[in-house]
């Protein structure tokens, strides 16, 4: 159950392409997409926060199997999300740009992984913590495609 909750937030934060009439600043879908993306990203914040916290109690041992998943799970739907645009609020830290062509040629620039850069501090400190344990490294991988991504675009 927990799952397809998560699941329907990062749907409902996700950027559709859809006609001109909903891109509007007041269409019922941005307005949804900005309420929910503030818990989004508190509950991204809060499993990575969780699993730094958690490393002095743990040592060398690994995650425990149902912490790791659900984590697992988050910064693979992290890494998919293209988030609405307009939904979240700039950090100051910073900057990630994706462009997306207009029909005249025109690049408009979107930023579509604002999501991203509000738990990029936290990614960097997960990363910190992922290389001291003992793990199959799937956590550090799956963390270094969330920085991958990050890498990706121009700042």
């Amino acid at each position: 159950m927990a799952y397809v909750l998560i699941d329907t937030l990062f749907e409902l934060a996700a950027h559709s392409e859809a006609t001109k009439t909903d891109a509007e600043p007041s269409s019922p879908r941005i307005l949804l997409a900005r309420s929910i993306s503030p818990y989004l990203l508190l509950r991204c914040a809060v499993s990575l926060k969780s699993y730094i916290a958690d490393q002095p109690l743990r040592g060398l041992m690994p995650q425990p199997t149902p912490a790791r998943k659900a984590l697992l799970h988050l910064l693979g739907r992290l890494v998919e999300l293209k988030s609405e645009p307009s939904a979240i609020a700039d950090p100051s830290a910073l900057k990630t740009v994706s462009v997306l062509e207009s029909g005249g040629g025109d690049a408009v620039p979107q930023h579509y992984r604002k999501h991203l850069e509000w738990v990029y501090p936290l990614v960097v400190r997960a990363v910190q913590v992922s290389g001291k344990e003992r793990d199959d490294g799937q956590i550090l991988q799956a963390l270094g495609k969330v920085l991958q991504e990050i890498g990706r675009f121009e700042y």
